[in-house]
């Protein structure tokens, strides 16, 4: 008689019986419903069936799943992670590490004082209107960064006259790579002086003098006529110059007599000798604020033992504290150049203002701090006297107002 795997062989092969056949097909049904229910109950099935080594098999599945479940889940956690990295810290920080390589408007500096972080480029520019730009101060700075490396800066300046009316200044800078491109004619340009004021500033490169003293006084005489048009409650600003330089002390004194309400904004301090050949020349006209206007910090985030009395907090006219004021700010430029490159016109470009500085900073150390004169702001009646003196050697009225603040 033939076994079972013969006849199932023979089966397939349709070589058996009618009776072979239908045992053979009534196993395989009873097969069918025994695979059913082990897989309806294949844990309980196990463990009846084979005991301990049901534990061992139940123990295989698992591990089996969790291996292919860690063999699935680590490359996809691998690459979230990667993701995250790359978003949150890699590209961050790359471009941060980029940026910091040029000029960054963007930075935050600590508040000495405070310990609050505030813009830096808010300071640097405080500190280059107070050198470079007469009778203005920073009102604010807006920064919208525009690529890698790239700033749009809209410098909001006030004056005393501007401040409280909205008609200050605007100045648009387009930084890329820690230089400007957008098309400037320069904050520090000599054109935005008054000439007889700018060739007092640099006579080096001075076309022609007010040689004649009666054209020089006759100029003085115009300037006075029209300020005796003006109501007495009014208020002018006006450029003086000086026959001769004057130490600061001596400037405070000529341009306000005791018991006068002028204010004295700026007074231009002489940064070269005057036979100095062009190639030498400095073309950044640079002086010292005197004024009161409330610049934007009364805490600076630098060191103060570094750059003793940067800002004038306590609002004095001491000589001796301006002139630490005037060189703690030439040296922070000089310890920061990056601020002239950004505030560089098309006519600057050429020059190379770091060591033109580094030249301001040689000549006040070997000669003293002096001024040619300054900008200030006063009445009518106060100003007349102001350039009936015998000292003052040109004069430009820049503006008026009915009063201090008035449009």
């Amino acid at each position: 008689m033939k076994n079972f795997k013969e006849l199932f062989e023979s089966y397939r092969k349709g070589e058996v019986t009618p009776a072979e056949k239908e045992y053979i097909e009534a196993e395989i049904e009873k097969n069918e419903l025994i695979n059913d229910y082990l897989l309806e109950n294949d844990e309980d099935w196990d463990k009846e069936i084979l005991g301990e080594k049901a534990i061992d098999v139940a123990r295989l599945k698992q591990q089996t799943s969790r291996k292919i479940m860690r063999m699935t889940l680590i490359p996809i956690g691998a690459v979230v992670c990667i993701g995250l990295l790359l978003f949150y810290l890699i590209i961050p920080g790359i471009q941060a590490m980029y940026d910091q390589k040029y000029y960054n408007p963007t930075a935050l500096v600590p508040l000495k004082v405070e310990g609050v972080p505030d813009d830096k480029v808010m300071f640097d520019f405080t500190v280059y209107a107070d050198l470079f730009i007469p009778g203005y101060f920073v009102n604010k700075v807006d920064v919208v960064k525009t690529g890698l490396g790239k700033y749009d800066l809209a410098i909001d300046f006030a004056s005393k006259f501007s401040y409280s009316n909205d008609t200050a200044t605007i100045e648009t800078l387009k930084i890329n790579k820690g230089k400007n491109t957008a098309e400037l004619e320069g904050f520090h340009d000599l054109t935005r002086l008054p000439y007889s004021f700018a060739e007092k500033a640099q006579p080096a490169v001075a076309t022609y003098e007010l040689s004649s003293a009666n054209e020089r006084k006759s100029m003085i005489q115009e300037n006075i006529a029209e300020l005796k048009k003006l109501p007495d409650s009014s208020i002018v600003s006006a450029y003086v110059t000086f026959k001769e330089d004057q130490t600061i002390k001596e400037s405070l004194a000529l341009m306000k007599p005791q018991n006068s309400e002028i204010d004295i904004a700026w007074l231009g301090i002489r940064n070269q000798t005057k036979n100095e050949q062009d190639k030498n020349r400095v073309i950044l006209p640079i002086g010292l604020k005197v004024d009161n206007t409330v610049s934007y910090y009364t805490d600076q985030p630098v060191s103060t033992k570094k750059y003793p009395n940067i800002i004038n907090d306590d609002r004095s006219e001491k000589p001796a504290l301006l002139e630490k004021m005037f060189k703690s700010q030439v040296q922070y430029i000089l310890d920061n150049p990056d601020i002239l490159a950004i505030t560089a016109g098309t006519n600057t470009q050429g020059y190379d203002q770091i060591k033109q500085l580094k030249a301001v900073q040689d000549y006040i150390n070997k000669q003293g701090i002096q001024s040619y004169g300054g900008l200030v702001y006063g009445k009518p009646a106060e100003l007349i006297t102001l350039l009936q003196n015998e000292q003052i050697y040109s004069a430009h009225l820049e503006d008026a107002r009915l009063a201090l603040f008035a449009k």
